[in-house]
């Protein structure tokens, strides 16, 4: 696996999860420019634990997308130092822990944003099996980034008796049962993001506490989420169709793109700030890899 010959400086620490993982904030010696330096001691860390992660950088390496968390290699010492985007303005989470539900115009430019995402990673058949608020980062100019690839798989090697992945509130019916995995079970997760978003909770989070309960609602209610009445027309059509409970049923990501809950979005933000001449969304996404260094997973 390539290393990475960036020369970095270690910086405060932006946060730590289990088996010794760090996050750390770095600077680029070279180019003065900021980056997330996640590292692991190996010591810690047990032999699954570091397997799954260079499952993961073996993913990163992939992808190159404006919407998705930049991968800019790997270092090996006493531990391993994964080096990724900066995302100053943190997780989608965190901006709704500090200001509370969003206005329904942000949402739209959100979701438009993690479509995009789920769309490219679809595309080269990798389904990301975690989509939640809190993997969905901000750059410095609010432009998303989907993050922490650590449970994504290449569809052809999903096992469905081994694939109940995810965050309990977020899973769609069919990853909780363990049958028909594939990339329709990433947009329901988006329907519980926008949910989110608009209400600062996720669906069925003021209803359960408890694990088997809601695992229990979700598969066995036919009922889709009760959205608050204030929202759109449009932003309940869109959720509506994210929670179609037979996932051959959902629309793909594609297809989410031309609904006019995220397309008129879209239409408002090019009249807003037209592109320029000969540039469209395809070679927007071509240039994706010399955009900036900016987030962490």
């Amino acid at each position: 696996m390539a290393k990475s010959n960036i020369k970095f400086k270690k910086g405060e620490l932006l946060g730590a999860g289990s088996f010794g993982q760090q996050v750390f904030l770095g600077l680029n010696e070279a180019t003065g420019e900021l980056l997330a330096v996640k590292e692991v001691d190996c010591s810690k860390a047990g032999e699954s634990a570091i397997a799954e992660l260079e499952a993961e950088i073996k993913l990163l390496q992939q992808l190159r997308h404006p919407n998705i968390v930049a991968y800019y290699g790997v270092q090996r010492d006493k531990g391993i130092s994964v080096l990724v985007e900066y995302c100053a303005g943190g997780s989608i989470a965190s901006v709704i822990a500090t200001f509370g539900a969003l206005n329904e115009q942000v949402v739209r430019s959100y979701t438009r944003q993690i479509l995009l995402g789920l769309d490219y990673l679809h595309k080269h058949c990798i389904l990301h099996r975690d989509v939640k608020c809190a993997n969905v980062l901000l750059d410095a100019d609010g432009n998303v980034k989907v993050a922490d690839f650590g449970a994504s798989r290449n569809l052809s090697s999903i096992n469905a008796q081994m694939s109940m992945k995810g965050t309990p509130f977020f899973m769609a019916p069919e990853v909780i049962k363990q049958s028909h995995i594939g990339r329709q079970s990433d947009l329901w997760s988006l329907g519980c993001c926008v949910v989110e978003m608009c209400t600062s909770k996720p669906p069925f989070a003021n209803q359960f506490s408890n694990v088997a309960a809601l695992f229990w609602h979700i598969v066995r209610t036919v009922a889709p989420p009760v959205l608050p009445p204030t929202l759109s027309q449009e932003c309940q059509d869109f959720c509506a169709l994210c929670f179609r409970r037979d996932p051959q049923e959902r629309p793909s990501a594609r297809r989410l793109l031309r609904h006019p809950f995220v397309a008129k979005w879209n239409v408002e933000a090019k009249q807003r700030n037209p592109p320029a001449t000969g540039q469209n969304e395809d070679t927007r996404l071509s240039v994706a890899g010399n955009r900036r260094i900016s987030a962490l997973f």
